[in-house]
């Protein structure tokens, strides 16, 4: 094997090795942490509703990581072609993707096969201030729930005795005449003395029907009778 052979071999394997290092710094542009929308948090990388994070040529998606290879620089456009070697789980697949930094901010534009995603960068601001939310909201439901992620203990009110009051007594005068069957007061017992407007006037004995005494004048005159001699 001739000395120019050797020469020209280190020399290819030169110039594949600087294509290797151009090409892994063509990627490096792309490393950040990304968020589809304003709502999502910048804190939870590969969750629902968090972000998607790129470091050293891996993609970390939701619940799937990709590994970015075989970069292809595209032609006039600050974009990369990549093969992404990508897992979920048990679940391998491979597919190609294209990235490229926005025109007007610092996001990054993502293209699959029949999609296309804008991402926008997560500023250290933002996940600082998303970071110091989170721990004010931690701090807050420990001490709602005790610290101890128990319900906050139940506050024992003291026993308040209140002064007995008593009521005067109040006496209910006793009711002896009873109301009669029509309404009227009850007749006097029998041997009781008769008021003054009770008893009868001579006048009125007299006018009774000869054919009809009362009992009164009934007993008067047997008693009469009975004195007289025969």
């Amino acid at each position: 094997m001739s000395d120019d052979f050797m020469k020209n071999s280190r020399w290819i394997g030169g110039l594949a090795l600087a294509a290797l290092l151009a090409s892994g710094a063509a990627a490096a542009p792309y490393d950040g942490t990304y968020r589809l929308s304003r709502d999502a948090d910048c804190t939870k990388i590969g969750e629902e509703g968090g972000a998607l994070r790129i470091a050293d040529g891996l993609f970390e998606g939701i619940d799937s990581e990709c590994r970015m290879t075989r970069p292809v620089d595209v032609v006039d456009m600050d974009a990369t072609l990549y093969t992404m070697e990508c897992s979920a789980g048990d679940t391998r697949w491979s597919e190609r993707a294209l990235l490229m930094r926005a025109a007007e901010d610092d996001g990054l534009i993502m293209l699959w096969d029949g999609y296309a995603f804008r991402y926008e960068r997560c500023t250290a601001e933002a996940q600082e201030a998303e970071q110091a939310a989170e721990t004010g909201a931690e701090i807050e439901a420990e001490t709602e729930g005790g610290g101890d992620g128990l319900p906050p203990p139940r506050v024992v009110l003291p026993v308040v005795e209140l002064p007995r009051v008593e009521l005067p007594k109040v006496e209910v005068p006793v009711v002896t005449a009873l109301p009669g069957p029509a309404g009227g007061a009850t007749a006097p017992k029998a041997g009781a003395p008769s008021s003054d407007g009770d008893e009868a006037s001579p006048d009125e004995d007299g006018d009774e029907d000869e054919g009809g005494p009362d009992a009164s004048g009934g007993a008067s005159a047997r008693a009469i009778g009975a004195g007289e001699p025969n």
